[in-house]
Parts: C-alpha cells; structure tokens; sequence
C-alpha cells in the first residue's frame, strides 16, 4: 500500500497535482519554501574586535587633537564663461548675389552697421572669389551674425 502511495505522489508531484488523503509518511510529507534561520544571532567577530581594539592609553593619544589641514578654497564646480567677454556678436540683415566679392560683402556688411571683418565665410566655406562660386545660386536676403574676437 505504502508503495502504491509513494507512485501515486511522485506521478502528481510530476504533473503538478497536489493529493491530500490524510497519511503522514515520509513521502508525503511536502517541504517548505521558506528558510528557517536562528533567533539568537551570535556575535563572535564583533565580540573579538571589541576585545582586541587598539586603545588610547597614553595621554598623548588621549588630549591628541586632530590634524589640521589647510582649508581648500572655494571653488565652483563647473567655471562659467561670459560669452560676452570671449567675443562679440552683431545680427545685421543684407541683401547677397552670386556676383558679389568678399571686398563688397564687407562694404554692405559696414553700410548695415556691422564692424568690418578680416574674413567672410558663405555656407562654411571662406569667400575667396564671388558667393556664387560658394553655392549661392540666386539673389537673397539673409540675416548675419558678425562675430569679432578680441
């Protein structure tokens, strides 16, 4: 009979069913997911430590004061840069053709109110000859930002 039950457990047990027929063998018995740990946790390692510890005794180690360090300064994490000291920018509004020159760029350039520049750049490429040799195809109208670095 004792046999017959344990098959009978182990085939539920593989498939997953759980039986109930009130007999209490080895078999039988289900185990339990939950861990179990000692109420009274001993305190070896903490107990040596505490006994072994280095103490002050002398009375130089007992008025000792700690060292002192000079004081760091105060300094910002991040150092904040004034856009306005590194360079300066103006927005001035021109007309540009293909046929014009770096030379006429800076002269409508100053006629708008802008600061003359050494160097005029269309479409991130330095104007040696006309803006249409740069990629300007027909005649516009554009904002510019004039930046001069000290």
């Amino acid at each position: 009979m004792l046999r017959l039950l344990s098959i009978v457990f182990v085939a539920c047990a593989a498939h997953g069913l759980a039986l109930n027929c009130g007999v209490t063998s080895p078999a039988a018995v289900s185990r339990t997911a939950s861990v179990t740990m000692a109420h009274h946790v001993q305190k070896k390692a903490t107990k040596k430590h505490q006994a072994t510890r280095p103490r002050k005794s002398r009375p130089s180690d007992i008025t000792r004061k700690p060292p002192q360090s000079p004081q760091l300064p105060d300094q910002p994490w991040m150092t904040p840069i004034a856009a306005s000291e590194a360079s300066s920018q103006q927005m001035v509004t021109i007309t540009l053709s293909p046929s014009d020159s770096a030379d006429s760029v800076r002269e409508k350039l100053q006629s708008a109110g802008a600061v003359a520049t050494e160097e005029v750049y269309f479409s991130n490429q330095l104007v040696t000859s006309t803006l249409g040799d740069c990629g300007l195809q027909e005649e516009k109208t554009i904002e510019v930002a004039v930046v001069s670095q000290p």
